[in-house]
């Protein structure tokens, strides 16, 4: 199951990863509920998105465990994931694509200076 987080949304919730062109779509917990049985494992593919921030975040699920509310969070071994976007100069310079892995598609016009 993947979902997706827009970082630059003032409170970035869980959104559906639409697979033709995997953008964010609908939030996800407008239509979808996970039920599990107990020792049942479940496998998330998390993917944040941001355009202009340096983010610190974490995930976390609002669990019902037969009727008790629990939220559980999802880190880094302790630590909030840490995502950021280019620079506007670097993007100015580079095209990169960063899907499955970096990968610089080569210089951009060029860039004067301060």
């Amino acid at each position: 199951m993947s979902i997706g987080f827009d970082l630059d949304e003032p409170e970035s919730i869980a959104r559906v990863i639409r697979p033709k062109d995997e953008t964010l779509g609908a939030a996800y917990g407008d239509r979808r509920a996970l039920t599990l049985s107990p020792g049942e494992p479940v496998t998330l593919d998390v993917q944040a998105y941001t355009d202009r921030s340096y983010c610190e975040w974490v995930v976390e699920l609002e669990l019902d465990l037969h009727g008790e509310r629990r939220v559980q969070v999802v880190d880094d071994h302790g630590r909030p994931f840490r995502s950021t976007g280019l620079a506007r100069r670097y993007q100015d310079r580079y095209h990169a694509q960063l899907l499955n892995g970096w990968t610089a598609d080569g210089a951009g016009p060029p860039v004067g200076k301060l």
